[in-house]
C-alpha cells in the first residue's frame, strides 16, 4: 500500500470518528441541548450532536437523525442523552415515548396495543406475588453483580396476530 493511500485511509478514518452522533431534523418550541459542559443553548435545526450531549424539550419537538438513517422524534417534556455513543430516551412524562401511533404506524400500534391490553388483562386476572425487597437479579431473572435468580423467569406470553393481520 502506497504512503499516499494510507494517508488517505487515515484521514477518513479521522473523518468517520469525528462525525456527529446525530444531526437535528428540526427543534420547535422550547427545545434545548447541553454539552458535557452543562453549559445550556437553543438546539436549532442541522445542529450536530455529539457524545455527552443532553436534549431537552420542554413545551417543544425536535427529530433527531444518527448517522445509520434512524431517528427519534421527541414530544414536549422529554429528554434524550448520548454517552460514550450510546442513546438513551430519558422521557418522564411518558413511560413509553415510542407507542405513539405516529411513531409506530397504525399497524404496529394496533399489535403493541392488542398486547398490552393482553399483559394488563392477565396481571390484573393472575396477579403476580409482590416482591419484598427489589434486587436486579430478581427483576430480571439472571445472574447480575454474582447474584443467583431467586426464581425462574415468568413464561412468555402467547403471541396473537394483529387484527386483520394473518400470523
Amino acid at each position: 500500500m502506497s504512503k499516499v493511500t494510507l494517508a488517505m485511509l487515515l484521514v477518513l478514518a479521522a473523518g468517520e470518528a469525528a462525525a456527529a452522533a446525530a444531526r437535528v431534523d428540526f427543534a420547535y418550541g422550547n427545545v434545548t441541548v447541553s454539552g458535557p459542559d452543562g453549559r445550556e443553548q437553543a438546539l436549532v435545526r442541522d445542529a450536530e450532536l455529539d457524545n455527552g450531549d443532553t436534549v431537552r424539550t420542554a413545551e417543544g419537538r425536535a427529530q433527531l437523525r444518527f448517522q445509520d438513517g434512524a431517528y427519534v422524534s421527541l414530544q414536549p417534556n422529554s429528554e434524550f442523552a448520548i454517552r460514550d455513543g450510546i442513546p438513551y430516551a430519558i422521557d418522564f412524562m411518558n413511560p413509553a415515548p415510542d407507542m405513539d401511533v405516529n411513531s409506530l404506524t397504525p399497524h404496529y400500534f394496533e399489535w403493541v396495543v392488542g398486547r398490552m391490553a393482553d399483559l394488563a388483562i392477565k396481571l390484573a386476572l393472575e396477579p403476580r406475588p409482590q416482591a419484598k425487597e427489589m434486587r436486579w437479579h430478581a427483576l430480571f431473572g439472571g445472574d447480575v453483580g454474582g447474584h443467583k435468580p431467586a426464581a425462574p423467569a415468568p413464561p412468555a406470553m402467547p403471541r396473537r396476530p394483529a387484527a386483520g393481520h394473518p400470523a
